[in-house]
């Protein structure tokens, strides 16, 4: 009889029910679950009292008996769950509430990564399985079939996250990080149907649902070959081997997919004779298919193939800090197939790497504040120096393989910055002096933009702003009427004392992301030595995109901290901060924009 079932491995047997199971990592190094922690229990009376007189006596038992009743801490409340303590120190199985779901159901499918057979539940709002804290709250699950038969889910070996569970039911499979699944426990349940789950749970009623899903028998082999016959193309065909299928069978196509995308018959594809044809739609191209063919009676089939794109070495190249496609090729889906991504000869994706949609932008740019998000928040720059030069290498699914040289180039900007920084405002007309500042401010933001492409936009527009720069023409005033005979006196024209420069060097602010809720964030920050003030700038997108960037100004240089308001919850903005000088008569000065911050509403 389960009351409870978990397993560990020895790296995540913390990763889960550090409030249920007491751990040995007596070895240090990695631990083993060996047992419910806490576990309330109910002792007869007569049973209690006799063991504690022995106690006092200081006798000896031959089991548990004594052992369990001295370490035990009365309560006087009953609690809503409990074991039954035996004379002979073995404990009953746990007594506890039992609610039926009726609001959840089940699926099952025998195509997952994790087992032969994975169970996924469909909740509803608010209904008991949506509600349950599996992470902490689930002892185990226990399935039955419709003999009655039970067997117990263990943690981390079947169990995963939302209720969700899998298990193999013959030697030797293999889940998708390289571990082998323990079968034994499991076989009897091929061909079986799971008439009811039950989910265990610590302090609450166990959670049971009534279901109805059969483990279909598991065919030989779960795969057949598929033959792409064309490059893609609208009405590429692909052929078929069905010799493998188990004879007496009944299988038909039932989905076929593109990466996770599911595909519709008709519209995206047909099939008939064992061939499979392609049309180009905007939900095909180029990438790696999969066609699953189910049976009443057996489990699913796979075939997997991959359409090409037909270009070769070198059509495809990594030019001016961007991705260069040949013409007609959606970047797009380019980036979606994207399996590899090396920079200087390290591999960046996989399990705690960039997202290949995180390292460049819609157009192919490379975006060098590109960062690895950990799962503490922290966050670690892909490019740490984005003065140097990388080696990019990219794999792309049907496409050939790319590696190029990407550095960021901002000394052009630099150059025009410091040109327009020297200009004197009071030889240049008011409208062409106010353009140039405004082209001035973007580049001054855009020296530490995401992309080349945003630095060389800013760089044209600073550049043109200078161009288009026009002198004061002076027209001298009338001569007045002398008031001496044989003289003149003309009258000057006022103009505004020139700004300063200020002699002010400020080092760049260290930012930190603090509290976070659903529509704010608390940033802070270390006071800058002689800033004034600071600037702080937030965006969902890139800093280049001024309609979506908002700014904070702090005009007191004591404060480091403020609160970024009105944010969209579930999103995720990047942040920074400059400090900034100024001062009567002197030009603003402000430091470099600090190192980019990720911030993440909450739901």
């Amino acid at each position: 009889m389960y009351d409870a079932v978990s397993s560990a491995t020895t790296k995540k047997y913390k990763s889960y029910f550090s409030n249920t199971y007491s751990e040995d990592n007596a070895n240090g190094q990695g631990g083993s679950i060996i047992g419910i922690k806490d576990v309330n229990i109910a002792v007869p009376t007569s049973l209690y009292e006799n063991a504690k007189k022995a106690i006092s006596e200081k006798k000896e038992c031959s089991n548990k008996l004594l052992e369990i009743i001295g370490s035990m801490k009365l309560s006087d409340t009953a609690p809503s769950e409990y074991k039954i303590l035996n004379g002979d120190g073995t404990l009953t199985a746990m007594k506890s509430e039992v609610r039926e779901d009726t609001s959840d159901t089940l699926t099952i499918k025998t195509q997952s990564s994790y087992g032969q057979y994975e169970v996924d539940p469909v909740t509803s709002e608010n209904s008991p399985l949506s509600n349950l804290d599996a992470k902490n709250s689930l002892l185990g699950i226990i399935v039955e079939d419709e003999d009655g038969n039970k067997y117990g889910m263990e943690h981390l070996e079947n169990i995963y996250h939302e209720g969700k569970f899998s298990f193999a039911v013959t030697e030797g499979f293999k889940e998708k990080h390289g571990n082998t699944i323990d079968y034994k426990r499991h076989e009897a349940l091929q061909g079986k149907t799971i008439k009811k789950v039950t989910y265990l749970v610590k302090d609450g009623a166990d959670i049971v649902i009534n279901t109805n899903l059969k483990c279909k028998t598991l065919a030989v082999s779960d795969s057949i070959k598929a033959t792409a016959n064309d490059n893609f193309k609208d009405g590429a065909t692909v052929s078929v081997d069905t010799t493998a299928i188990p004879s007496g069978s009944n299988y038909t196509l039932s989905s076929v997919s593109i990466g996770k995308t599911v595909l519709t018959e008709g519209t995206d594809y047909t099939y008939a004779n064992n061939t499979l044809t392609i049309k180009a739609t905007d939900n095909t191209g180029v990438g790696s298919y999969s066609m699953v063919f189910t049976d009443d009676t057996y489990s699913d089939i796979v075939a997997s193939f991959t359409l090409e794109s037909g270009y070769k070495t070198g059509d495809i190249s990594i030019k001016n800090n961007q991705v260069a496609l040949p013409d007609g090729v959606n970047f797009k889906k380019y980036v979606n197939n994207i399996t590899s991504i090396k920079i200087n000869g390290v591999e960046k994706t996989g399990k705690g790497g960039i997202k290949a949609t995180d390292l460049f932008d819609a157009d192919g740019n490379i975006n060098f504040n590109a960062a690895i998000k950990g799962k503490d928040g922290s966050s670690t720059p892909v490019f740490a120096d984005k003065s140097a030069s990388y080696t990019i290498e990219l794999t792309s699914t049907g496409y050939p393989s790319v590696s190029g040289t990407v550095q960021l180039n901002t000394s052009a900007l630099e150059a025009s910055i410091k040109k327009a920084e020297a200009l004197n405002s009071s030889k240049y007309t008011t409208e062409t002096w106010k353009a140039l500042q405004t082209a001035l401010t973007e580049a001054k933001e855009a020296a530490s933009a995401d992309t080349q492409a945003i630095v060389d936009a800013a760089n044209t527009k600073l550049t043109e702003a200078l161009s288009g720069l026009k002198e004061k023409t002076v027209t001298p005033s009338k001569p007045a009427t002398p008031s001496n005979p044989g003289t003149t006196t003309t009258k000057k024209p006022a103009t505004k004392p020139a700004l300063k420069k200020a002699n002010v060097k400020l080092s760049k602010p260290v930012l930190k992301v603090g509290k976070t809720t659903k529509n704010k964030a608390k940033v802070t920050w270390k006071k800058v030595k002689k800033a004034t003030g600071y600037e702080i700038q937030y965006t969902t997108k890139g800093f280049g995109n001024k309609k979506a960037t908002k700014t904070i100004k702090v005009s007191k240089a004591k404060i480091t901290s403020a609160q970024l308001k009105k944010l969209k919850k579930k999103t995720r903005y990047k942040v920074r901060i400059r400090a900034v000088y100024t001062k009567a008569g002197y030009q603003t000065a402000t430091s470099k924009w600090s190192a980019i911050k990720t911030v993440k509403t909450k739901y």
